[in-house]
């Protein structure tokens, strides 16, 4: 599949991540439930770009870890990234930024920094 904004696979997902349709404040903590993966991280990645481009009535994308987070075909920008960021640190309870910004581009890349 084009993993370009589209047609969305049926994936099998932990509970943890099915709760990503819900508001952003609902699945506080949720992801220490579920191992912490790469792959499920940039499925909580691709919940929380989704439910910011669906408030901008842009329909889903399906992401994978090689998707350019700025200036691809995301429709986010900036303070979306931001948002996206702090949504993680809630969900894992780690904050890789913690000693300063690390540079990243891609799903995959920021979905490793919250790994170490």
């Amino acid at each position: 599949m084009n993993a370009e904004v589209g047609e969305r696979q049926s994936v099998r997902r932990p509970r943890c991540f099915t709760l990503l349709t819900r508001s952003l404040t609902d699945f506080d903590g949720l992801l220490p439930c579920c191992q912490v993966t790469k792959e499920n991280l940039v499925l909580a990645i691709e919940g929380i770009v989704n439910q910011i481009s669906e408030a901008k009535g842009i329909p889903p994308a399906k992401l994978n870890d090689a998707f350019v987070l700025l200036g691809g075909s995301l429709p986010i920008d900036s303070l979306d990234l931001a948002q996206v960021v702090l949504e993680l640190q809630t969900l894992t309870g780690l904050d890789p930024f913690e000693g300063g910004f690390i540079e990243f581009q891609t799903v995959g890349q920021l979905a490793e920094l919250f790994m170490q």
